[in-house]
Parts: C-alpha cells; sequence; structure tokens
C-alpha cells in the first residue's frame, strides 16, 4: 500500500482528524507522525516513515508558522523528504509567509485557515479531498 506522508502541526487536530479519517479504509495510508505512538526516538520515526513514503505533503498553518520547534521539524521533513527524491505538495494558509524552503522546492496551494472548530472542519475536507485525489492519481496502486 502506497505511503503519503503528512508534515503538520499537531496543534491542528480538525485538519489532522478530517484528513486521516479521509484516507482511513482505502488503498492509500497517510504517516500522520504526531498520531503514530512508536518506541522509536521522533527523529527515527519520522526519517524511516519519509523514506518509505512516495511523497510529502505539508500542511502549513499558523501553527506550523509561529512555532519554531514545528517550523523546525516541518521544515527539516520538507528537505529529508527533498533529498531523498520524493515528491512535495503544500498547502499554505493565506495570510502567513510561505516557509522559505517550500519556495524551492515546489508551488504550493492556499487555502482559508478558517477560525472555529466548524469552519475549520470544512476547510480541511476540502483539502483532504486535494490531497486523496494527487495521492488517487500518481501512488494508487
Amino acid at each position: 500500500m502506497p505511503q503519503i506522508f503528512l508534515a503538520h502541526s499537531s496543534e491542528d487536530k480538525e485538519y489532522l482528524d478530517t484528513i486521516g479519517d479521509t484516507f482511513y479504509g482505502t488503498d492509500i495510508s497517510i504517516y500522520i507522525a504526531s498520531r503514530i505512538m512508536e518506541p522509536k526516538p521522533p527523529l527515527k520515526k519520522v526519517v524511516v516513515a519519509i523514506e518509505t513514503s512516495r511523497a510529502l505533503f505539508a500542511l502549513v498553518t499558523r501553527n506550523v508558522a509561529n512555532h519554531r520547534d514545528t517550523r523546525d521539524w516541518v521544515t527539516f521533513e520538507l528537505g529529508y523528504a527533498e533529498a531523498h527524491s520524493k515528491s512535495i505538495f503544500a498547502w499554505v494558509a493565506e495570510g502567513i509567509e510561505p516557509l522559505e524552503v517550500l519556495k524551492y522546492l515546489t508551488t504550493y496551494q492556499p487555502f482559508e485557515d478558517a477560525e472555529g472548530p466548524m469552519a475549520k472542519r470544512k476547510a480541511a475536507r476540502e483539502i483532504a479531498r486535494q490531497m486523496y485525489n494527487i495521492a488517487v492519481s500518481q501512488y494508487s496502486t
């Protein structure tokens, strides 16, 4: 089963739940590191997951852009995916500056990072649909 790695902030619960639900039970797996409890150190877990994935999807929200540790992790994940010749696709919330590395690696799709859980879930459904369509068209077995 093809796997996609999702670079994200663990604080984006509505997005992560919706994206995870979209891929659940399909022939494409999405790896959401903050949801996987493994005994490996975080770096090892992420490196192995990126190496075994077909592509990296990056969800860049205010929670990524405004938290240095998260921004550093996502930047590392993007760089590691590029170094291992993985396809990279990104969604960047409107109103925030994209991560500098994204400008060199891929184009990105802007999205409205809506306020409130219902509005976030609606935006997340659209992003999840786009992610799933890309994954199916390029990686489905």
